[in-house]
């Protein structure tokens, strides 16, 4: 499940990225999760 998050953020960063930032905001949400585990 990680790996599509990671996948998402990829491509939501270099295709974008800043243009989706609302969908950005639902990615970091459960990246940030992802990210204590880290």
């Amino acid at each position: 499940m990680s790996s599509e998050v990671f996948a998402d953020l990829q491509i939501d960063g270099s295709s974008k990225g800043e243009r989706k930032k609302k969908k950005r905001t639902r990615f970091f949400y459960k990246v940030e999760n992802h990210q204590e585990l880290i």
